[in-house]
């Protein structure tokens, strides 16, 4: 995946595949799925997934006004689940 601010060259961000990107308003973060967080000042990528265990297939559902505050739900599947169980994460950038 590659990312590309206005003429600047594209810089790699991440080796996989992810099925959603959202870069805050102020363009410090990329967060994408499952849960990773890029710092783009620091080049610093941050696994949240892992540090708060959040298991995989995860949609972002709401975004704050000022982009600081994420509503991330997750399912057990990504399609076809026989049980519609969702668990709702909210997560709040610094």
């Amino acid at each position: 995946m590659l990312f590309q601010r206005g003429p600047a060259a594209s810089v790699r961000i991440d080796a996989g595949f992810t099925a959603w990107v959202f870069v805050t308003p102020d363009a410090r973060y990329i967060i994408t799925e499952p849960l990773y967080a890029l710092d783009v000042r620091n080049w610093t990528q941050y696994a949240l997934f892992e540090a708060l265990q959040i298991p995989n297939y995860v949609m972002m559902d709401a975004i704050s006004e000022n982009g600081r505050r994420l509503l991330v739900s997750r399912r057990d599947c990504a399609m076809d689940c026989k049980e519609k169980r969702v668990e709702y994460y909210e997560l709040i950038l610094p």
